[in-house]
């Protein structure tokens, strides 16, 4: 606003008077504000009827689409040649000095009288050599009809091309780069050339960034050079877990329960690669976990676990075997692994003990319980089984009846080994006896009993036979002693347990020529070492029979030669 002096109706040097009677300040009119900047200023006054403006053409054209900016000061005053009602800037952009094409900017109606700094910035929708400042009548005014008065000094040397720039960065892993750093230009005459320093990345947005301070240069179309730092900053993502296990082993009653904080929640839990937004994992059986904490930002914290609660309870029995299986000398003895001691034990439904020794068992299968301290239980089946080495062995001999009627059959039982003698028997639930033989026995079943000294019994049964069916003897009605081998001799076949045997055999002048006492001997056809001749002899056989009873044979025997 230099090189002319104050002055009605002139203007600055290098502006156009275009309507009015524009005037360099301070002096004209009682104007007597000084100067923001140098000697002189421009005042102008308006009204509906009188506007006045002045224009200048620009040393660079203003672009259609680029923002800019210019500086300058203003203030009203009260009575410019008239009473004034407030003051109005008003700014146009055209093709010649008196050109309005365009209103880039206005003040808007102040009446501040002292200066005020303001900062023009508009983005012309075409492209304008010229530039007008208006005192701009908006309002009216009931004071005269010139009542807007606008005072203009300090105006920019030149308008700067201005552009608005917006950053934006996202935080970076504590473990890992993944932060992002971004500009936005708008105002500008794109294409923009960007790097950013460090890391010479050469786009508008950058991502995997660690955290820290980084500075981006742009470079406009036109040259226009921008320059922005930017903070990438730690997320302060954290995250912790910890494992609450079970009392048992097998409840599956352990969790994980989790912290997190900081980053960008909600936050995402997963576990072995199951996922769950809510921080803990319940039911956990035991054994080894992968667990990953994930925020927003997949920023996350990984966690090797093991879920292990006290050691799974297991037992081994000790056995001690009962002497027999009629005693109670058995002993079951749980030794147990794992688990929380002390333990407590019991055999089927009886009484807790905190002895693990149970004695004076028989031998049986028995169902045992164990419980711990944290009320965990184990159970199982052990078997009292009987000493095998202990038990006699015992072996039955049987002499069988003669005949099925006969009553000399025998029982013997005899112990092969084991047992503790003396011994003792019975049979069919009779009295004991030390004597293992039991004869005169007629043929059927028998139940055998066999005990030592410790009471150990051994028991079973066995069967008394008998080779024939009937008690009886038959004689043969003839035989042929010519030493073949077949029927040499005259006997008796025997079917039963005889006594008191006797055979006399007559020829046929009655004269007895065999008297003999053994059946089993017989008679071979010869008389005092003579053969006898081929006849039919005559025999008279007596003998008791196994019922004791007198029997008589009497017959003929044919000899054959």
């Amino acid at each position: 606003m230099e090189g002319t002096p104050s002055g009605k109706d002139v203007v600055p040097h290098g502006w156009y008077k275009i309507s009015g009677t524009p005037d360099v300040q301070p002096g004209m009119f009682s104007v007597t504000l000084p100067p923001v900047d140098g000697q002189h200023y421009i005042g102008m006054h308006s009204g509906p009827d009188k506007v006045e403006g002045i224009a200048q053409v620009l040393k660079s054209p203003l672009k259609a689409g680029l923002r800019y900016t210019l500086s300058l000061n203003l203030a009203f005053v009260t009575v410019y040649s008239f009473y004034t009602c407030y003051g109005n800037l008003a700014i146009f952009g055209g093709s010649s000095p008196k050109d309005t094409a365009e209103m880039l900017w206005s003040s808007g109606p102040f009446t501040h009288q002292n200066w005020k700094a303001y900062t023009a910035v508009f983005t012309p929708h075409k492209d304008y050599k010229y530039i007008s400042l208006w005192a701009y009548p908006t309002l009216p005014c009931n004071k005269s009809k010139v009542g807007v008065a606008v005072l203009i000094d300090g105006l920019s040397k030149e308008i700067q091309q201005a552009v608005v720039t917006e950053t934006h960065s996202t935080s970076s892993c504590n473990n890992s780069n993944t932060g992002t750093a971004s500009i936005k230009i708008t105002g500008g005459q794109a294409p923009y050339d960007y790097t950013w320093s460090p890391g010479n990345y050469k786009t508008a947005r950058v991502t995997g960034l660690a955290p820290g301070s980084y500075q981006v240069t742009a470079k406009a179309a036109n040259g226009l050079v921008v320059q922005k730092q930017v903070t990438v900053p730690g997320s302060g993502f954290t995250a912790d877990a910890k494992v609450a296990t079970s009392s048992c082993y097998s409840d599956n009653q352990s969790q994980i329960n989790i912290t997190a904080a900081g980053g960008v929640p909600p936050y995402v839990y997963y576990l072995n690669g199951d996922s769950s937004h809510t921080p803990a994992f319940r039911q956990v059986a035991p054994g080894p976990y992968q667990l990953v904490v994930q925020d927003q930002q997949l920023c996350a914290d990984t966690f090797a676990l093991n879920v292990q609660p006290p050691p799974p309870i297991s037992t081994q029995v000790a056995v001690t075997p009962a002497i027999c299986k009629n005693d109670s000398s058995g002993q079951l003895v749980p030794h147990v692994q794992g688990g929380t001691p002390p333990f407590t034990y019991r055999l089927g439904n009886g009484s807790w003990q905190a002895d693990s020794v149970f004695s004076n068992l028989a031998a049986n299968t028995y169902h045992y319980e164990v419980m711990d301290n944290n009320q965990c239980s184990f159970s199982g089946t052990a078997a009292v089984p009987v000493d095998a080495e202990r038990l006699p062995v015992v072996k039955v001999a049987m002499v069988p009846a003669s005949c099925s009627g006969a009553n000399n059959g025998q029982l013997i039982p005899q112990v092969q080994q084991g047992g503790i003698p003396p011994f003792s028997y019975r049979l069919n639930g009779g009295p004991w006896q030390t004597d293992s033989v039991f004869a005169n026995l007629p043929p059927g079943n028998y139940a055998y009993e066999v005990k030592d000294q410790s009471v150990c019994t051994v028991s079973g049964t066995v069967a008394v036979t008998s080779p024939y069916n009937n008690c009886t003897l038959i004689m043969p009605t003839a035989f042929s002693p010519n030493g073949d081998g077949s029927n040499d001799v005259f006997r008796p076949k025997v079917y039963d347990n005889i006594s008191q045997y006797h055979i006399r055999i007559f020829n046929r002048w009655g004269m007895v020529i065999y008297d003999g006492n053994n059946w089993q001997t017989g008679w071979d056809g010869t008389y005092k070492g003579a053969a006898q001749d081929q006849q039919t002899y005559v025999y008279i056989c007596t003998y008791t029979d196994g019922r004791n009873a007198h029997q008589e044979l009497k017959g003929t025997v044919t000899l054959i030669r």
